[in-house]
């Protein structure tokens, strides 16, 4: 969407007020992303980001990239959340598409640290998957980076697949290339409201990394994220897949920020 003359000057709506019938302007992208350091990296894309909290408190920011109206939704962690944050955010918005980004495992060997993964499906484990949007697919083929974006399959899981064993027992059960926890939710609620849906992800471990065990915590949530660092304190040996996870996250989000950055202004 070209932006007309004047928008930049002019304020950026509120995520909510964007979407509702009756409201000027044309419907936003939503992207949505589970962890708070995952839209913190994604925050800066947005031209004079507004933010705000939905019905349940997650965080939500609205901006311009490029022109086009962006809405970035926290939904948290797993697939009920990442469920009722996606309904409440598509029925707040109308969005035009949704795009899931976030972080994502390697289950292929050939997916690495750094690799964007767009995948053709999407789905929970031992269900049909889903088909990604055709048309957002060949329309963002062009802005992903060559030799370093994968696709085939990225299957939901309820838990964190944590160790190369459990990575691989995986892969030969759904013959899937990646993992996370929320996309198929998330595409589960966008096919319900007939909302076109892609997803954009990035790799933060490969299949032959492990895991640090986070014992259920919540790291959306900052009084997990507090617990995390005192049980680290009292166990120095959690330190280092901690390290090399945030290593990875870091890698990850920068492939992200930099494939949503040419992707979104062609979404218009």
């Amino acid at each position: 969407m070209a932006d007309p003359a004047g928008t930049a000057a002019r304020p950026v709506q509120t995520a909510a007020d964007a979407g509702r019938s009756g409201a000027p302007g044309p419907a936003p992208i939503l992207v949505c992303a589970a962890l708070p350091y995952e839209c913190a990296a994604l925050v800066g894309l947005l031209a004079t980001p507004r933010h705000e909290c939905d019905d349940a408190g997650r965080n939500r920011w609205s901006g311009l990239v490029g022109g086009t109206h962006v809405v970035l939704q926290e939904t948290g962690i797993g697939l009920d959340a990442a469920h009722r944050a996606a309904r409440r955010a598509i029925d707040a918005l109308r969005p035009r598409c949704l795009i899931a980004t976030g972080l994502a495992g390697g289950l292929s060997p050939a997916v690495a640290v750094g690799d964007a993964i767009v995948p053709d499906r999407v789905g929970r484990v031992g269900q049909t998957p889903i088909e990604v949007d055709r048309h957002l697919r060949a329309r963002t083929a062009p802005e992903l980076p060559e030799g370093r974006s994968r696709r085939g399959l990225l299957v939901s899981t309820e838990h964190v697949v944590r160790t190369p064993g459990e990575k691989r027992a995986l892969a030969e059960r759904t013959r899937a290339d990646a993992v996370d926890m929320e996309s198929a939710a998330l595409l589960e609620q966008a096919v319900a409201a007939a909302v076109p849906a892609l997803v954009i992800r990035a790799a933060s471990d490969a299949a032959h990394d492990e895991l640090p065990d986070l014992g259920g915590l919540d790291l959306s949530r900052r009084a997990d994220q507090l617990r995390l660092l005192g049980r680290t304190l009292l166990s120095p040996a959690r330190l280092g897949p901690l390290m090399r996870l945030a290593r990875g996250g870091r890698e990850a989000n920068k492939t992200l920020v930099s494939v949503l950055a040419r992707v979104l202004p062609r979404l218009h």
